[in-house]
């Protein structure tokens, strides 16, 4: 590291610089715990058809946002994104091989909803994102306790298509592992 200046401040900077780096990985640490109790996580192949779904419903909500924002269109999209994630999971899983009630009950929930507005209070988080493995994709979903149930019976539409649960902490990412490389070098120099 090179020097700041002959006042000892090259040592509060690499002091000050090993503090932030522990509260980062700390932090990322505690989003990870957090995650785990919260999220019910699933991993899914590239060909999954809930993958292709999501996909193409929040493109499409991201496709009229940009319209929006630059003015060529006048409204909005209607609702979060996660919304219109959810319908598309939605929409998928009633074509799946599942047992009947499984699909009345998501069938049912779909005819209550009649703007993806409706949601925000019902489900909070419904997001798509790579995974580390290739062509592999996370589904991370969440809803208020009182529908619980539902997200069972969509478990059982991702299980029926080959999604895989995920119970548990995930591994520390690529770059928080890399950061705490760096924290064990910044340590010794501190020293």
């Amino acid at each position: 590291m090179r020097a700041v200046g002959g006042d000892g401040h090259s040592e509060l900077v690499k002091k000050t610089l090993l503090l932030v780096a522990k509260l980062t990985l700390k932090q990322e640490l505690e989003i990870r715990e957090l995650q785990s109790a919260v999220f019910r996580t699933y991993l899914l192949d590239v060909s999954n058809p809930f993958v292709n779904a999501i996909k193409e419903s929040v493109g499409e909500y991201i496709a009229q946002s940009k319209k929006h924002r630059d003015g060529s269109m006048s409204d909005a999209p209607e609702g979060e994104i996660h919304a219109h994630a959810w319908n598309a999971i939605t929409t998928v899983a009633m074509a799946q091989k599942i047992e009947q009630s499984s699909q009345a009950a998501i069938a049912t929930h779909r005819a209550a909803i009649t703007s993806p507005k409706d949601l925000s209070g019902i489900i909070y988080i419904a997001k798509l994102k790579k995974a580390w493995a290739k062509n592999t994709f996370k589904l991370h979903l969440a809803a208020h306790p009182s529908h619980q149930d539902l997200l069972d019976f969509v478990e059982a539409a991702l299980a029926s298509s080959g999604a895989t649960p995920k119970k548990g902490q995930a591994p520390a990412s690529g770059m928080a592992r890399e950061l705490q490389t760096l924290v064990d070098e910044l340590a010794e120099i501190a020293k």
